[in-house]
């Protein structure tokens, strides 16, 4: 059986604390945790060091660590995990120093309450889900994109490049240092570049796919003809940038001419 509840790691030494936040857990309905309670900085470190904590609650006043010192310890040992920081009454401007810092929020404690606990651990949870998928979907991008034999030419909304592949390079004749921002025009034959920036200014005010051709005049002058089309990437509102394939076409306009 899969084990789908969601790995909670207080570090609280004051049992009383530590008790009461264990009872918001207990009345959790929508959602399951498993919660590992340790009372010291350095069993806090070794719990992290085995991996398999989702969400941390941290005090900032340990019998071991005192302050920030403590929080900046956890987070290094768990850069991927959302850190809770529990401060008390009289010690509110530390904690928004840890979250300035990299904590995702802080609780006052005996000002815990039970059921935005709950929701804060349910939106951090669904969060890390989301932000794990987003980086697997980005890791197969790059992939891809890197083994296919078009070259691949990414921009942001306002036409700056973010990303351009292998294959781009080397059509192209551009490193992706100068591809970055608006730089990557400079490669464009003069006597195409006019043309190219005005079909890319018209391409990047609408959402319509577009295709053109062009000549890359490369360092060594050679010249490399190109086809490119150009898709606009949103969310079905507003553009978000272009995705633009680049193919050589050299032999056959070589042909052609």
């Amino acid at each position: 059986m899969i084990d789908t509840a969601t790995s909670v790691l207080l570090v609280e030494a004051d049992p009383g604390d530590a008790g009461l936040i264990r009872a918001s857990f207990a009345e959790s309905v929508e959602q399951s945790f498993r919660v590992d309670c340790v009372g010291s900085l350095a069993a806090a470190l070794e719990r992290l060091d085995t991996a398999g904590v989702e969400v941390v609650l941290l005090d900032l006043a340990l019998p071991d660590s005192q302050g920030i010192a403590g929080f900046e310890q956890v987070f290094a040992a768990a850069p991927d995990s959302p850190i809770i920081v529990l401060s008390g009454s009289g010690d509110e401007q530390t904690a928004r120093q840890a979250v300035q810092r990299g904590a995702h929020d802080y609780l006052v404690k005996g000002q815990v309450d039970g059921r935005w606990l709950l929701r804060a651990l349910r939106y951090l949870s669904e969060r890390k889900v989301t932000r794990g998928a987003l980086k697997d979907s980005e890791a197969r991008f790059r992939a891809i994109s890197e083994a296919s034999p078009l070259g691949i030419f990414v921009s942001d909304a306002q036409g700056r490049c973010t990303y351009t592949n292998a294959a781009y390079h080397e059509i192209s004749g551009l490193s992706f240092e100068q591809t970055l921002g608006t730089r990557w025009s400079q490669a464009i034959h003069p006597d195409d570049r006019q043309r190219v920036l005005a079909e890319w200014g018209e391409a990047m005010r609408g959402v319509q796919p577009f295709q053109t051709e062009f000549r890359f005049v490369q360092s060594d002058e050679r010249v490399v003809w190109a086809r490119v089309n150009s898709a606009a990437m949103g969310d079905g509102l507003a553009p978000h940038g272009r995705v633009k394939t680049v193919e050589d076409i050299t032999a056959r306009k070589t042909t052609e001419l």
